[in-house]
């Protein structure tokens, strides 16, 4: 993963999803973004809105230029009382400056922004300005504008026609206006609950959407239309006009000469005052010749209005209602069923109709375009909807093909694929790729056995390990009851007099009435030819255990961590394993007694790693291991000190590529860390190692003290193209000179980092007039100038993190090669316009930068956002930058 560059880094994050934390800056990750109010009120409640505020304004600034699609909601939430409090009343309250055009819109990239939806926000005339900005939108729609008072349209300020022209690439676009309490939204003379306009930019002109709620009175449709409608638009330019829930009239409804435009009517619901729905219908019919598509729901006259039989060219019919009998023949369906063109059908709610097979055969089969059938598929007969299905490809995939889609679905939909059937069921357990990787825990042992369900829990262990122990490759197993040892934890906090002994998980299969072994019961079930690597974690190997291990003779990798003291029987084991090649030893109390002439006789081991709070062996013991690549030796309880022979030993093992050998000196009084390893004797092992490598060489010192002496006359620094020094300090002179002596020596270096190293000190002059470098990190040095140089002109990589610059550095324009540059977290560094133009501009091949994001004025983000459209901007400083980090 380490390796992977930041773009594809960036790309699997974005697949794993913004639960996982990741990068603010990864443009995948925040195309979509939803804002709503849900947890603001209890924040308000905790005393903690300011807070929230906060928070989603923090967010806006960091990835407001990277959003595409918006959904901004401020739906108010009743609280215990049923009482709503608007979100602006809740910021005034807490302090908060809180608007949708200086917290929100301000924050957003007008050429990124393609999507936007705003609910329950007051859009007055400077947010109907703001919008006109936002030239890319493609989608635009506003909800619900007016809430719990008389509601006024005029609230929603904005002139569609002069957005509109503002915006060319706007596609779909809607706004909803709407009241929920009485007398109830008051438009051309009507009284209704609300009314949403949508419309769409075509080329060939503009169709038009109006959707009205609950009209309760209206005298005039043509009026009430005309006045919905926002500034610019004109009733001709509808296209589709929705009812719902809407109380019509006769009168009200003749001389409309808009609905001669219509395409598109639905009626939902409806009633007419008189009671006369069949005039009102025939009213609207007659006056719109285009009608395209037509839909009645709910309660309408039966039979069907003779206007809707007799009515041609429809290719689009919605008939759903309790009091419909039947399906009258007539020229309404003529370009619908007749034509067999028919591309949709619905017949969801008809409570009396029960298809037939002669249904099938007599009708649907006909329709040969239909794709999507509605029915209510609990009152069809099986038999019936078997014809209607389609076969089902699935079973008749063999079972190799079915186990390798599995595979693909991975484990975790097993829950789901074992309860298709029995075939699916046989066909997951047996899969040999599904099960080449186990991981086997006691994680929620604690839950079954505190439900009185250990004894099941043992024995799906068991039921899962006959299945599939065959198959597996890789294993790991581990009796950890970590829980537990929590709940002991705390029971001897409120009981410090008794004695609350951990149990194992032995103990508890025994009081669940069954026997748990790591032989008998893990790995008798294991295949001796499959299994390749093995990880027993906090078990114990007794005799038995041992025995079974031996069996394994294609084992290559071993891992064992213990808490009790290993056993020496499972030595034996160990010898029986030709093809290890890596082993790992880890055990609190003590490794086995023989180890020392055991592993004299592990000569193909390529790795080992051993480590306990008992005393290792002496490292001559290794030395028969003269195929180690990897050595892992950490002595964390000796009485003795630790002899490290660094020369003979890396003379003897001329594979070892990397080595980490731990020593801790325990005594009375506590621990202390033995001496340190003679600087000399590094030098003459750093040269043996740096001779048997061809790629590059870094050494790394931490929180030393580096006399000036102790740096002269070492020869393997010729060796190295990486050193780190952080933390450190130079009795001799201060840093400079020390810095001096070490370059001098390190004519390859490519990596430099002084971290910590000159605080309060000269810049080394040695550093400025360096060249070749090609990553430089000065972190938290408290620099507050960057002396210009050559040592900058080289550089692919500069990390200035943790200084105390006050302005950026103009010696930095220079450095024209970099890729990466962290400025980040420099509290008193706020980048400017200027600093833009005149240094970062300058660096046409930066690719990465790093600062603090929180502190960036919006204007210099959307600057710097224009100049380097290719830049990839974050707040998550690494410790190191991603192209440094060499081979240690």
């Amino acid at each position: 993963m380490e390796a992977l560059p930041d773009p594809l880094l960036g790309r699997i994050f974005a697949a794993a999803g913004r639960e996982a934390g990741v990068f603010y800056s990864e443009p995948d990750l925040w195309r979509s973004l939803e804002l709503t109010a849900e947890s603001l009120y209890d924040a308000s409640a905790d005393g903690k809105a300011g807070q929230w505020f906060a928070a989603k304004a923090s967010l806006l600034r960091r990835i407001g230029g990277l959003v595409q699609q918006l959904s901004f909601s401020q739906e108010p939430i009743p609280d215990e009382d049923d009482e709503y409090t608007p979100v602006e009343q809740l910021a005034a309250d807490s302090g908060s400056e809180w608007q949708l055009v200086s917290s929100v819109l301000a924050h957003l990239s007008p050429a990124t922004l393609q999507s936007l939806r705003l609910d329950w926000v007051h859009v007055d005339a400077a947010a109907a300005a703001a919008l006109q900005r936002f030239t890319s939108l493609t989608q635009l729609r506003i909800d619900r504008c007016v809430w719990q008072e008389a509601g006024q349209a005029g609230m929603v300020q904005v002139d569609l026609q002069q957005l509109l022209a503002r915006l060319p690439q706007l596609e779909r676009w809607g706004i909803f206006v709407g009241v929920y309490e009485q007398p109830g939204l008051q438009v051309g003379g009507a009284v209704l609950s609300g009314c949403v306009v949508e419309g769409c930019n075509r080329a060939n002109g503009m169709a038009q959407e109006l959707r009205l709620w609950r009209i309760e009175r209206m005298p005039s449709l043509q009026q009430l239309v005309a006045a919905a409608l926002p500034a610019g638009m004109q009733p001709s330019q509808l296209r589709s006009l929705d009812f719902v829930h809407c109380v019509l009239s006769l009168p009200a409804v003749l001389s409309c000469p808009f609905v001669g435009h219509l395409t598109s009517l639905s009626l939902s619901h409806c009633s007419a005052q008189d009671g006369n729905e069949t005039q009102v219908y025939e009213a609207l019919l007659q006056q719109a010749p285009r009608l395209l598509s037509l839909s009645l729901s709910g309660f309408w006259p039966s039979p069907i209005p003779a206007a809707i039989v007799s009515r041609t060219g429809l290719s689009r019919l919605c008939l759903a209602s309790d009091g419909m009998a039947e399906l009258p023949p007539g020229p309404y369906l003529s370009t619908l069923a007749a034509t067999t063109s028919l591309t949709e059908l619905s017949l969801v709610g008809a409570r009396h109709l029960v298809l037939t097979a002669a249904d099938v055969d007599g009708v649907l089969c006909r329709l040969l375009h239909l794709r999507r059938l509605y029915l209510d598929v609990d009152k069809t007969p099986p038999h019936v909807l078997d014809m209607l299905r389609p076969t089902a490809a699935m079973e008749a995939l063999p079972d190799p093909l079915l186990g390798r889609i599995f595979v693909a679905a991975g484990r975790e939909a097993g829950a789901s694929i074992t309860l298709v059937s029995r075939r699916w069921h046989r066909v997951f357990y047996s899969e040999p790729a599904l099960w080449r990787s186990l991981e086997l825990t006691a994680d929620s042992l604690d839950k079954a056995y505190a439900d009185g369900q250990a004894g099941p829990w043992f024995a799906a262990r068991a039921s899962l390990l006959r299945r599939v122990g065959g198959f597996v490759q890789h294993l790991l197993y581990s009796e950890a009851l970590e829980d537990f040892y929590t709940q002991a934890l705390d029971e001897e906090d409120t009981d410090e007099d008794q004695d609350h002994g951990l149990p194992n998980l032995q103990q508890l299969a025994a009081d669940s009435g069954g026997e748990w072994q790591l032989g008998s019961s893990v790995l008798a079930h294991l295949s001796r030819a499959s299994l390749q690597c093995l990880h027993l974690d906090w078990v114990a190997v007794d005799a038995a255990a041992a025995a079974a291990l031996a069996r394994f003779r294609s084992l290559t990798q071993l891992q064992i961590n213990c808490s009790d003291e290993m056993s020496s029987c499972l030595l034996a084991a160990l010898l029986s394993l030709p093809r290890l090649l890596r082993l790992e030893l880890r055990c609190d109390v003590g490794l086995p007694t023989g180890l020392p002439t055991a592993l004299q006789q592990l000569t193909q081991l390529t790795s080992l790693a051993c480590s306990s709070y008992a005393t290792l062996p002496q490292l001559s013991a290794l030395l028969p291991l003269t195929q180690l690549r990897e050595l892992d030796w950490q002595d964390r309880g000796r009485t003795s000190v630790l002899q490290v022979d660094l020369q003979p030993l890396l003379a003897r093992l001329p594979y070892l590529e990397s080595w980490d050998i731990l020593g801790i000196l325990r005594g009375q009084g506590g621990m202390q860390v033995r001496s340190p390893i003679p600087i000399q004797v590094v030098s003459v092992a750093c040269v043996h190692v740096c001779s048997a490598l061809s790629g590059a060489c870094s050494l790394s010192i931490f929180h030393s003290r580096l006399p000036l002496p102790a740096v002269l006359s070492c020869p393997f620094l010729g060796h190295l193209t990486g050193l780190v020094l952080s933390i450190c300090r130079f009795p001799d002179g201060g840093a400079a000179p020390a810095v001096e002596a070490l370059l001098q020596q390190a004519p390859r270096l490519q990596s430099l980092t002084l971290q910590a190293c000159f605080q309060k000190q000269p810049f080394p002059p040695a550093l400025v007039n360096r060249t070749g470098l090609l990553h430089l990190s000065l972190v938290n040095n408290d620099i507050a100038e960057l002396p210009p140089g050559s040592y900058l002109e080289s550089l692919l990589s500069l990390d200035l993190g943790r200084n105390s610059w006050d302005t950026l550095p103009p010696a930095l324009a220079a450095a024209t090669g970099l890729t990466e540059l962290s400025l980040a977290h420099n509290d008193r560094l706020v980048l400017t316009a200027a600093d833009v133009d005149g240094v970062l501009s300058r660096l046409s091949r930066l690719r990465r930068l790093y600062l603090d994001v929180d502190r960036m004025p919006p204007h210099v983000m959307a600057r710097l956002s224009q100049c380097m459209p290719h830049l990839h901007i974050s707040d998550n400083s690494p410790h190191v930058l991603p192209s440094q980090q060499l081979q240690e």
